[in-house]
């Protein structure tokens, strides 16, 4: 995201993700989908966590750090400078604390893109304030 312009100038898409990380949740634990949902929602990076999903999903995380790893090296290499934020959108608004632990991979600072600044609020905009990032790249070239 280019703050003088206020624009996305580069958006990555992985396919590992949000249904990888159900699945290994679903397996490892012997759960069901509801719940491993809510495991997702409810991780977090204590060592005193009674599940250590870190662990569990240790594969999965690595597969999509790599991934982000090489969207980084892609972006720094066009731009000949290094990035200063992570920006996390669509499915890891559901994956709690991923924004810490690709922070803490990568010592860059990482938190989720939040698009409500760039919409005029009304009932619809406040209906999908939670799933915005799901448009960033239907809204990304309009933003002004």
């Amino acid at each position: 995201f280019d703050q003088s312009l206020k624009l996305i100038t580069h958006n990555n898409n992985f396919n590992s993700g949000y249904s990888i990380f159900m699945k290994e949740i679903q397996v490892n634990l012997n759960v069901d989908a509801s719940k491993s949902v809510e495991f997702l929602k409810s991780f977090g990076v204590s060592q005193s966590a009674s599940f250590h999903l870190e662990t569990i999903l240790a594969p999965s995380l690595k597969d999509l750090l790599s991934k982000i790893d090489r969207s980084i090296k892609e972006i720094t290499n066009i731009n000949k400078a290094p990035i200063s934020n992570i920006y996390l959108a669509n499915d890891a608004v559901h994956f709690n604390s991923i924004d810490a632990i690709v922070g803490k991979f990568f010592a860059v600072p990482t938190s989720f893109f939040d698009l409500s600044p760039y919409f005029a609020r009304n009932k619809i905009v406040d209906y999908f304030k939670n799933d915005l990032t799901y448009f960033m790249a239907s809204a990304g070239g309009s933003l002004r």
